[in-house]
C-alpha cells in the first residue's frame, strides 16, 4: 500500500511539474514564432524588392546589350580577320600531321623491307 502511495504521489508530482514545463515554455514559444513570422515578412519584403531592382537591372542591361551588340557588328573586320587566321592554322596544323604521318609510314615500310633482306 505504501509503494501505491508513493507511485500515486509521484505521479501526481510529475503532473504539476508537466504543467509547469508547459506554461514556462508557451511564453518563449510564442516569442519565437512572432520573430519567425517578422522574419519571413521581411523576407518577402527583400524578396519583392530585389525582383523590382532585377526587373530594372534588366531593361537598364537591354539598353546596354543593345549598344555592345551595335559596337560589336561595327568592328566585323576584326572577327573576320580572327576567323581567317583560325582556318590558316587549322590548315597548317593539318598539312603538318599528313607529312608527319606519311613520313613515319615511308620509314616503317623501309624498315620492314631491310627485315626481309
Amino acid at each position: 500500500m505504501t509503494h501505491l502511495l508513493t507511485v500515486l504521489s509521484i505521479m501526481q508530482y510529475a503532473v504539476r511539474v508537466g504543467d509547469w514545463t508547459d506554461t514556462a515554455m508557451e511564453e518563449p514559444l510564442q516569442e519565437h514564432e512572432e520573430q519567425r513570422s517578422q522574419m519571413v515578412a521581411w523576407m518577402l519584403e527583400e524578396m519583392e524588392w530585389r525582383s523590382q531592382g532585377l526587373q530594372v537591372l534588366a531593361q537598364e542591361n537591354g539598353l546596354a546589350q543593345e549598344g555592345v551588340l551595335i559596337t560589336v557588328c561595327q568592328y566585323w573586320w576584326v572577327w573576320v580577320s580572327a576567323d581567317a587566321l583560325l582556318v590558316l592554322f587549322g590548315l597548317c596544323w593539318l598539312h603538318r600531321q599528313r607529312s608527319v604521318g606519311s613520313e613515319s609510314t615511308s620509314q616503317q615500310g623501309s624498315s620492314s623491307s631491310a627485315e626481309k633482306e
